[in-house]
């Protein structure tokens, strides 16, 4: 049997562990999958079942001389901690010491086999003996850590448990000494989520120089390592109870992209080999596994394993390290990514580029579809509930779990799955929402996607011909090579798809099945099943009326009607064989009910002597199935033929069970029972696997327990389906009733708890036992609260003189009488508290004393008429007894003022007693004392709204006050948006915008802060600024870019849009090239020129030389005018490089560009028009056609930029270089033309030059195709001239030459002058002349015209 299992836990740090004997356990869900490691690949060992809720931890025993046995314990959400026997799957032994705590973590002592610790989500731990089967609970920090997150017992001492929180501390705690602590290690600022000792006690391993060591507690040493949330890993000596080391989790770029720290997820578990004093392993970000070597003189300090390759390892964080099939050299890894890696542990100098021994992939939801490939029986495609389709060679030889998974345009569950029956590779599926789309699986590329949707989710799938209405001069034949998908939703519709074409809308059948059967009376209900037969001729529809219908192609002709179930029909499934000869018309039927019918329609043709493809007069109606087959509990949701034996079929149902029939003797052959689950999806292959001695192929079921089972069908053990329903206990339905059920008792719950923990040495019962003994204690609690609730209103047996309430602390033993209990106690008050809150009456007190035998309310009716007599005597003062008062309590309704005020007093004494806040203050506020009833509340943090609604009844200062207490009480309570009312009331609206600053609600914040301070307030910018950061963090960089521009810090507004592109990657997208550009322009405008050339160029270089997406780039400065300047630059390097693409000088860049080929191509039939045709595009660009020159103010700006830049004319950067120095002499000409008055001095006027001197001499000294740089310097030569001919000197083309002997260097421009003189008198410049050239006569033009 080969099984595919469930995911294992998320986010517990012992949610995986290994045997001495190479035996893997992990929890997942409600059960315990164990492997056998032993072999090249994993195998199944068993599953363990038997806790109702998700299993957090678990642990192996360690190894014993001469014990046989494999044991595990385990810990779940079901407060239960378990002991099994791993070989026979059986609990040895259980105990529930936690109560109702959760457990978050087990482990076996290694020390002492006998010993098992295990701690509770509130912060309880519990030693458990196996030998004398006793419990010890402690709480280590009493309530100062209240959740725990992981404990590690040490390998040294039986007696040492180090416990890590969720605050960040660290406590080691000795259980000999009653679980007192004796180190407390606060180091760390967020929660732990791992402990690891080191295997050698020895800390002067670790010792560095002349460190000296403190004398040990006890004689107890040893270093442990914590890693945590804080993004550190930290080494302690317990002798000394310091750090030793703190280790940062290494952020740098690995795997092709740069860590952001702020808001990447990371869990840092630890795990020390046992063969490496020195030497241990952490998880990192993106799945990153460390390898740590702390010795003091260690060469590398970390090393990441497999980084170099981007695709090997795992993609998201690692949740578990334990041991491998070889503790000392290998480990397994658990990740978020669903995948099992098994590794050999390298050296530090070959972890970069180490590969995993195997990878076993697991699944994240239910299995609701599986299909086998038409064209390779052996592939199986499963569509899986965590939005994602698994494709698995079963036969591959790389692994048994060579599995391919595909995820891109899925998003949701995948209901349904389909192969093509000719094509290749070709699978269509089907999703929770509605969506249908086309995999190609050999090409790996995107699905294509139906542009119809269901309203509903899509449960089938079936490839059919094309069908179309059927006309009078319509004589189709079905097309075999023409397929269209057919889907059948939830909505009741069944839509028909055009494969080739699914951009178009999809086709309801049910329109075409109208036109091709006028007249025929057919009534179309909601359809919930469609499945074409083997040849592709006949088309059978289920409906929710339990209906199947029959149609013929291609015009969906109603032929046969199946009227045998009552509920709606899941499952139409037909015969394989030839159709020709009446085989392959047997169709297979099931519905909601349990019952598989079989219905032959070859009979039923051969009845009414029909043809397939004939004409029928009226459709064929059965009523009775040729064969039945009973004894599924539930719906039945699969059924699949054997491809070997079309005799046999297999059903899935939702009893937990697959079953194998027999089609003609209706008996039932085979069950598999091995799911924890209900069954979804069947599938009967014709693949056989292993020695190949088996007569049918292999069986595959998916559940929604996660898992995959294949099998075959002569190894089940039982024959026939289950007896009795069973109660997998982890159901939606069955897990919500269970926590409905917890909610109801939780009172009696939590006195069950404290009362087993009373006595935390008591012996375990056994399982039954326990669950017995359980019961009765509850029962005994409720029967006893319910005797006490009745002696108190009846009070029937008891004194007058002592009339009692129910006190919530009398169900609950004294805290003395419990050791170790003081947080359980503390919530079980603070549970009842709120539970109790109000009283079921206002005068508990007077009511008991008035519901006496009848002879004492005798005797009060006596005393009132006295009382009455004697008052108006004005003897009252004379009587024995004084109404309102102790026994006499009742008497105050029915005397005077006095006495009324002398009861409801005695009642608010007695409500305030036993916790009944809101009644007590009711009584007071009857009483008059508004302002002792509201000074009572407040203290007791119970005032309400209508209480602060009544507090101006005494007086403005006091309703101002109790609106600051009230606002308080919601701020604990955690209620600030409720408070913000209160102090704003009060006049406090500074106080109300911290509390919403303090509660997160930044936006509100802003809100409040605008509308009631000015805008130069300093609560404003504070706030704001706050809100910035969090949206920084949060990764909305426009919006916090937004807020910190709206308080002037333009800088950093700039410089949060830039984080978008300085991720580190090869690429950036299109989105964060604009926010590039976005961040330059507003640097620019804060006057910030650094900062905005730093970005422009960033955009720059990514536009020009890596994606040459020129257009885009042009359409997004379009949105910034102060960027015309590199705007220019990205249209003049648009041209060269389109020069040089149309001649094949330069290869194209492998990515999606927007290039002009047309104005390439006019440019490069006249080389002289290039400068024109920059320029006619750039005006053209900003709206001014027939303009022939630049602004000044772009030119100075690129003059600017080009004179700032980084001389590099790497081979990357060739062209963008140039670019500039073009575009630079351009824009240095139109200065000089744009000036009106014309320098004397001829060099004045050719400043230009030396830009293109400087690229000229550049390309002379660059290697490579002598072609390219012929063709680079004749646009040189296109540019002089264009310079020189539209310029002032043009007037006169010799007085270049004619002034030479004014200009004071005159070697330099001289020598200037006969190159450019040279450059123009030949246009098909030799590169070969040109070079020795100006080496001889310009000698070094860097040196001569030299550049920032």
């Amino acid at each position: 049997m080969v099984v595919l299992p469930s995911s294992p836990v998320w986010y517990q740090t012992r949610g995986a562990d290994t045997s001495h004997s190479g035996i893997l356990a992990f929890g997942s869900r409600n059960l315990v999958y164990t492997l056998d490691l032993k072999n090249e690949s994993p195998a199944i060992y068993g599953i363990l079942s038997g806790h109702t809720d998700k299993v957090t931890s678990c642990s192996f025993c360690p190894p014993i001389i001469q014990d046989q046995l494999l044991r595990l314990v385990s810990g779940a959400d079901d407060c239960v901690v378990k002991v099994w026997d791993v070989k026979q799957k059986l609990v040895l032994h259980e105990h529930s010491g936690h109560g109702a705590n959760k457990i978050i973590a087990v482990h076996w002592s290694p020390v002492n086999s006998s010993l098992i610790l295990s701690g509770d989500e509130k912060g309880f731990v519990i030693a458990w003996s196996l030998d004398s089967n006793r419990t010890n609970r402690f709480d280590p920090d009493g309530t100062s850590q209240l959740n725990l997150c992981c404990l590690t017992c040490s390998p040294h001492d039986e007696n040492i448990v180090a416990v890590g929180y969720k605050s960040g501390a660290v406590s080691l705690m000795d259980i000999k000494k009653n679980g007192n602590v004796i180190r407390k290690l606060r180091a760390h600022t967020n929660e732990i989520h791992g402990i690891a000792w080191m295997p050698d006690r020895n800390e002067s391993l670790l010792q560095r120089g002349d460190e000296r060591l403190d004398k040990p507690i006890d004689g107890f040493n040893g270093i442990i390592v914590t890693g945590s949330k804080d993004k550190t890993i930290k080494l302690w000596s317990i002798s000394r109870g310091k750090c030793l080391r703190s280790l940062k989790i290494p952020s740098r770029v690995t795997k092709g992209r740069r860590v952001n720290e702020d808001v990447a997820r990371l869990f840092t578990t630890v795990y020390w080999p046992s063969g490496s004093p020195t030497r241990f392993i952490s998880s990192g970000y993106n799945g990153d596994i460390i390898i740590w070597d702390v010795q003091p003189d260690a060469n590398n300090l970390f090393e990441i394993l497999a980084a170099q390759s981007h695709d090997t390892g795992h993609q998201r964080i690692v949740f578990n390290i334990c041991p491998g099939a070889d503790p000392k050299s290998s480990i397994l890894t658990t990740s978020m990514d669903r995948q099992i890696f098994h590794w050999t542990v390298p050296e530090m100098i070959c972890a970069r580029c180490s590969r995993p021994d195997w990878v076993l992939p697991t699944l994240g939801g239910f299995v609701y579809s599986l299909a086998v490939s038409t064209q390779d029986p052996s592939t199986l495609a499963l569509g899986v509930g965590d939005g994602m389709i698994r494709i698995w060679k079963t036969k591959s030889p790389k692994s048994s779990y060579d599995i391919t998974i595909l995820w891109q345009g899925i998003k949701e569950k995948v209901m349904s799955l389909c192969w093509h029956p000719y094509k290749e590779g070709c699978l269509a599926f089907a999703t929770e929402d509605g969506k249908v789309g086309v995999y190609d699986i050999l090409s790996m590329r995107p699905p294509t996607l139906s542009t119809t949707y269901h309203l509903k989710p899509v449960y089938s799938l079936s490839w059919g011909p094309v069908c179309a209405a059927k006309s009078e001069d319509s004589n189709r034949r079905v097309d075999i090579k023409s397929f269209n998908i057919y889907s059948c939703g939830g909505d009741g519709v069944i839509y028909q798809h055009d494969f080739k074409s699914m951009d178009f809308g999809a086709i309801n059948i049910d329109q075409i099945i109208e036109m091709s059967n006028p007249g025929s009376g057919l009534v179309l209900g909601k359809r919930s099943e469609v499945s074409w037969s083997n040849d592709h001729l006949l088309l059978g529809i289920g409906n929710d009326n339990g209906s199947i219908e029959i149609f013929s192609a291609p015009c969906l002709e109603h032929i046969v009607t199946i009227k045998c179930h009552s509920k709606i029909v899941n499952c139409v499934r037909w015969k394989p064989g030839d159709s020709t000869a009446g085989q392959g018309y047997e169709v297979a039927t099931g519905s909601n009910h349990s019952n598989i019918y079989v219905h032959d329609l070859a009979k039923a043709f051969a009845d009414r002597n029909y043809r397939v493809g004939d004409k029928l007069d009226y459709p064929i109606v059965i009523s009775k199935p040729t064969k039945s087959l009973m004894g599924h509990l539930a719906r039945i949701t699969g059924i699949s033929y054997n491809a070997r034996n079309p005799k046999e079929i297999v059903s899935c149902s939702y009893d937990g069970t697959a079953q194998v029939w027999n089609t003609e003797s209706e008996s039932p052959l085979f069950n598999f029972r091995g799911h924890h689950g209900r069954l979804m999806c069947v599938s009967w292959t014709s693949v056989i696997t292993g020695d190949g001695n088996k007569s049918s192929g292999i069986i595959y079921t998916g559940a929604d327990d996660y898992t995959v089972h294949g099998w075959y069908a002569e190894d089940q053990q039982h024959t026939e389906p289950v007896k009795v329903l069973p109660d997998f206990g982890f159901g939606p339905k069955n897990k919500f009733q269970a926590k409905k059920k917890a909610k109801k008792k939780k009172g009696s719950q939590s006195a069950l708890s404290t009362s087993q923990s009373a006595e935390s040495s008591t012996p375990i019962n056994s399982p039954i036992s326990r669950n017995c003994n359980g019961a009765d204690h509850d029962l005994e609690m409720l029967l006893e609260a319910k005797k006490a609730e009745l002696i108190a209103n009846l009070n029937t047996s008891q004194s007058i003189s002592s009339p009692t309430l129910p006190s919530p602390e009398s169900s609950r033993p004294s805290s003395k009488d419990v050791r170790n209990e003081t947080v359980t106690t503390n919530h079980d008050e603070e549970t009842e508290r709120k539970l109790k809150k109000r009283s079921k009456n206002m005068f508990p007190q007077s009511v008991s004393l008035d519901n006496r035998r009848k002879s004492e309310q005798h005797q009060d009716c006596l005393k009132i008429v006295q009382w009455k007599i004697a008052r108006d005597l004005h003897k009252d003062t004379e009587l024995q007894f004084l109404p309102g008062d102790m026994e006499h309590l009742n008497l105050g309704f029915y005397t005077d003022r006095r006495a009324a005020f002398r009861m409801m007093k005695n009642e608010f004494d007695k409500l305030r007693e036993d916790s009944y806040h809101d009644t007590s203050t009711n009584i007071k506020l009857w009483m008059g004392d508004v302002v002792g009833a509201i000074n009572d509340a407040a203290l007791s943090n119970q005032l309400t709204d209508q209480l602060v609604a009544m507090a101006p009844m005494a007086g403005q200062s006091f309703w101002r006050g109790t609106c600051r207490k009230f606002a308080r009480q919601l701020i604990e309570d955690g209620h600030p948006l409720h408070a913000v009312h209160y102090l704003l009331a009060c006049d406090r609206p500074e106080e109300a915008v911290e509390t919403l600053i303090a509660g997160r609600h930044y936006r509100e914040a802003v809100a409040l802060a605008r509308a009631r301070f000015s805008d130069s307030d300093p609560l404003v910018v504070k706030t704001v600024k706050a809100w910035a950061h969090k949206l920084k963090i949060g990764g909305s960089v426009e919006l916090a870019a937004k807020c910190f521009a709206s308080i002037g810090e333009f800088e950093e507004a700039a410089n949060v849009l830039s984080q978008r592109a300085t991720s580190g990657a090869s690429t950036i997208p299109d989105s964060d090239i604009a926010s590039l550009w976005a961040a330059a322009s507003i640097a620019k405008c804060a006057k910030n020129f650094d900062f905005a050339s730093a970005y422009a160029n960033r955009a720059v270089y990514t536009v020009c030389c890596r994606t040459w997406d020129w257009e885009k780039n042009q359409q997004i400065l379009a949105s910034y005018p102060n960027l015309k300047e590199y705007r220019f630059i990205s249209l003049v390097h648009e041209k060269i490089v389109s020069i040089m693409l149309e001649k094949s000088l330069t290869k194209e860049i492998p990515s999606m560009r927007n290039s002009s080929p047309a104005t390439a191509e006019a440019v490069s039939h006249n080389m002289s028009s290039f400068v024109e045709c920059i320029l006619n595009r750039w005006h053209s660009d900003l709206g001014a056609p027939g303009e022939t020159m630049l602004d000044s103010e772009l030119c100075l700006d690129l003059l600017k930029e080009v004179a700032d830049r980084t001389d590099d004319y790497t081979d990357n950067k060739f062209f963008l270089q140039l670019s500039m120095d073009v575009a630079a002499a351009i824009c240095t000409h139109c200065i000089n033309v744009h000036n009106t008055e014309i320098c004397e001095n001829a060099e004045d006027n050719l400043d230009w030059l030396k830009y293109i001197a400087h690229a000229l001499g550049q390309i002379s000294k660059s290697g490579g195709d002598t072609q390219l740089r012929e063709e680079l310097t004749t646009l040189l030569c296109a540019v002089v001239s264009w310079c020189l001919k539209t310029g002032e000197s043009s007037k006169d083309p010799t007085n270049l030459l004619l002034r030479q002997d004014e200009i004071q260097d005159g070697k330099s421009s001289i020598h200037m002058q006969t190159a450019i003189k040279y450059m123009l008198d030949r246009v098909d410049i030799d590169i070969y002349n040109i070079v020795p050239y100006l080496n001889s006569k310009l000698h070094d033009v860097d040196q001569l015209f030299p550049l920032k």
